[in-house]
């Protein structure tokens, strides 16, 4: 049979009672054929020049219409699926490398010229001071290291396991997690040797940010586990016993390691976790990670100015 094509606003208008619609791959010829097929609508497969066309009876021509919409809205929607996985998976690796160099180069900055006990000075975690008003310590002293050793321990952690959190909330809201467990873990370490003996006790390190990490990982857990109606030991002892052997197993080999600001940092980590635990499905929204990424640069910058005051 020959088809004389007559142009309209969507499809081919075909004599004999027929219509054609364009096929733009090979690809959509095997996919939306499939539909077709399922949904029982019969066609032919023509070409006209280098384009190809299905064609119809015009009696069929609202239930291929409404395929065709589903067809779309489906690979639409993998589309996003796949932006989403990219984002979720390359990205926040990616994210992790950048703040890991940062911290090298930054270390590189403090140790070059001998400059190391200045730099230590005004911004290591200092017990007295902090609880005295130097609040800032607590952000300063995350971005300290003492030799190479140290770095390259807390930055293999972070490659590790930043990454895992970040799917979870987005980069930038994720980053601000790890950043304030890390804080909220210096402050609470400095109250308790502080409450202790009174004695200074000095802290530096991203640690206690890294074991924040896995405390908002565990919240997350525990939250999902309620949720989904899991038992109390599936939801709530396995993260927490998951915890508890992480701390036993990092936290508290080496010569130097300071126990405590893990333990804080964890802790930090698993109420952040679960009392903010809103925000984290804000993980696509673009707007709001850039809005986190802002801020979590501007504070740690604020505090390094403020803290050499």
């Amino acid at each position: 049979m020959k088809y004389n094509f007559t142009n309209s606003t969507e499809d081919y208008k075909l004599n004999n009672s027929y219509f054609a619609i364009k096929i733009k791959s090979k690809r959509e010829e095997k996919e939306f054929g499939a539909y077709l097929g399922a949904a029982n609508i019969p066609y032919k497969t023509i070409f006209r020049g280098m384009n190809l066309f299905f064609v119809f009876h015009e009696k069929d021509y609202d239930n291929v219409k409404k395929e065709r919409e589903h067809y779309y809205k489906e690979k639409n929607a993998q589309k996003i699926n796949i932006r989403q996985r990219v984002t979720n998976t390359v990205y926040p690796f990616h994210n992790a490398i950048i703040i890991s160099l940062l911290l090298l180069f930054f270390h590189l900055i403090v140790r070059k010229g001998g400059l190391f006990s200045k730099w230590f000075s005004a911004g290591a975690a200092h017990s007295q001071k902090i609880i005295s008003g130097e609040i800032l310590r607590t952000v300063s002293a995350l971005t300290l290291h003492g030799d190479m050793k140290h770095l390259f321990g807390n930055i293999t952690a972070i490659i590790a396991f930043a990454p895992l959190l970040s799917r979870e909330t987005g980069s930038g809201w994720g980053w601000i997690l790890i950043l304030f467990s890390g804080i909220l873990g210096n402050y609470f370490n400095a109250l308790f040797h502080y409450s202790l003996n009174h004695q200074p006790h000095l802290s530096i390190g991203a640690s206690t940010s890294i074991f924040g990490i896995l405390g908002i990982l565990a919240s997350i857990r525990i939250r999902s586990g309620w949720q989904t109606d899991n038992k109390f030991r599936e939801a709530f002892l396995v993260p927490i016993f998951a915890l508890l052997a992480l701390l036993a197993i990092m936290g508290i080999s080496g010569q130097n390691t300071d126990i405590f600001a893990h333990l804080f940092g964890m802790i930090s980590g698993v109420l952040l976790g679960i009392f903010l635990m809103r925000y984290h499905s804000k993980r696509t929204n673009i707007l709001f990670q850039s809005i986190c990424w802002i801020f979590f640069f501007l504070i740690i910058l604020l505090s390094w100015i403020i803290v050499f005051a």
